[in-house]
């Protein structure tokens, strides 16, 4: 039994908008690990990503969650998810603090956990000195950070960052990798975008679209 998150794509199709095959056939098993997700544009990474967290439906196939060996049913999954979007979704005039506070309140977590939680997150990825800063004063860098503290605030075992790296100078990149890494024992983790950064050894693997098909390499 693996200890761990697994994530299993079986005969996934996904369409485009205008109704033409987007990606088809996808037939991937992910143990515990950390993946990068390459394709040129329109290839579908963040339909991808959005089926794997539930919010773009599949024409057909499957998308199987297990945690320690047992399968999560119905949308159970999304206690265990933690996703961010390309485009981040916030409002401008809460600050770092307002919003982890609310996300965590949609997750449904005691109050106390969102408070530690959202401290630690904030001091591991250097958010620390923008607690009371509202958002829309946050340089990009830090919104990106911002997105990827929301994203982890539940200690998710499926972590799901699209474009995570953008708009980050390499030095950043190294130490918030570093950072993630000793944060995600056991989980099934997928960066889409630049992967500049990750290619020195973090990726176990890297799952590459092309032309409606999705090969792990």
């Amino acid at each position: 039994m693996v200890r761990g998150a697994e994530l299993k794509l079986t005969a996934v199709e996904l369409l485009a908008d205008n109704g033409h095959l987007l990606l088809g056939d996808v037939n991937l098993a992910l143990p515990p690990g950390w993946y990068g997700l390459e394709g040129a544009n329109g290839s579908g990474k963040t339909a991808l990503l959005k089926a794997i967290a539930g919010l773009y439906q599949p024409v057909r196939g499957l998308i199987t969650y297990q945690l320690h060996g047992v399968e999560l049913s119905g949308n159970a999954f999304k206690s265990y998810l933690g996703y961010k979007p390309q485009q981040a979704a916030y409002y401008d005039n809460m600050n770092v603090e307002a919003y982890l506070r609310y996300v965590g309140e949609m997750k449904l977590m005691p109050r106390a956990t969102i408070e530690e939680r959202s401290r630690e997150l904030c001091e591991r990825l250097g958010l620390t000195p923008e607690w009371k800063m509202p958002i829309q004063q946050l340089s990009g860098g830090n919104k990106q950070r911002l997105m990827i503290a929301q994203a982890m605030l539940a200690d998710p075992w499926f972590l799901l960052l699209d474009e995570p790296l953008y708009g980050m100078d390499i030095e950043i990149r190294f130490l918030l990798l570093d950072t993630l890494y000793e944060m995600t024992p056991g989980t099934v983790a997928i960066f889409s975008g630049a992967l500049e950064g990750l290619q020195g050894g973090w990726l176990d693997a890297v799952i590459k679209l092309d032309n409606g098909t999705a090969a792990l390499h």
